[in-house]
C-alpha cells in the first residue's frame, strides 16, 4: 500500500479480494481507505471493507467514518449506500 504507483496500490487491493482477511491486511486496507491520496484507491479500499463487513461487523465504524470524513462526495455516497443496505 505504500508504493508510489497508483496502479500497484490498486493491484494490491484487487489481490486482497481473493485472500482471507488477516489483522495486518485489514489494517492496511483501513489505512488506505482513510488516507490514500488517490480517490480510486480509497474507493477500492472502501469496497473491500464493504465486502468484509458481513464477517467483520466491527468494520462498520470505519465505513461510517469514511461516510462522514472522505473529501470525495462519491466515496461518501458509496459508504452511505453500503450502510443503508447492511
Amino acid at each position: 500500500m505504500h508504493d508510489r504507483a497508483v496502479s500497484v496500490r490498486l493491484a494490491g487491493l484487487r489481490a486482497a479480494y481473493v485472500h482471507a482477511s488477516s489483522p495486518g491486511l485489514t489494517q492496511a486496507v483501513i489505512s488506505a481507505a482513510h488516507a490514500d491520496p488517490e480517490p480510486h484507491v480509497r474507493l477500492g479500499a472502501l469496497q473491500l471493507l464493504i465486502g468484509w463487513l458481513p464477517t467483520q461487523p466491527n468494520l462498520r465504524a470505519e465505513i461510517e467514518r469514511i461516510q462522514r470524513e472522505d473529501k470525495e462526495q462519491d466515496i461518501r455516497r458509496a459508504a452511505a449506500e453500503s450502510l443503508a443496505h447492511s
